[in-house]
């Protein structure tokens, strides 16, 4: 009964570790896209970029981030690429006056139509940021910024 007990307590401890571990792991790179990201609003614009704008985080003062601004179906749109380390290291390159094709989920952040974005397209290069459910490529690879 009490070697029972003793696994049953085990499993507990276990389960509520890797809880833990993947909510903190979760936060530094994730960020808001992560929590905000909804499979079932992912479509694909086109649209040609009018700025591009690197923020800092606000818990993490030293995580820099990506967002481009453009104007897809006529409207302005948000967005949000993924950690600037990242987008170096796949070397990711995007300018105003540039082309895209993006695929993402479409959000609302701060009363503003935004995207954050699974797949980016720029003539032929074609770069995938996230997985289908908002999982980011860059989990667990090391910031260089």
């Amino acid at each position: 009964m009490t070697s029972r007990l003793f696994s049953l307590l085990g499993a507990f401890l276990l389960i509520g570790a890797l809880g833990a571990t993947t909510t903190v792991y979760a936060q530094p790179g994730s960020g808001m896209g992560q929590r905000m990201y909804d499979p079932t609003t992912v479509e694909t614009v086109t649209g040609v970029v009018t700025a591009v704008d690197t923020v800092t985080g606000r818990r993490n003062r030293q995580h820099q981030g990506i967002h481009v601004q453009m104007m897809a179906n006529g409207e302005p749109l948000t967005v949000h690429l993924g950690p600037l380390f990242y987008l170096q290291q796949q070397q990711v390159r995007v300018q105003a006056g540039d082309s895209l094709t993006v695929r993402g989920s479409r959000v609302t952040m701060r009363g503003e139509p935004s995207m954050i974005a699974t797949k980016l397209t720029k003539q032929d290069q074609i770069w995938t940021l996230r997985d289908e459910q908002g999982f980011p490529r860059w989990r667990g690879q090391r910031r260089q910024n």
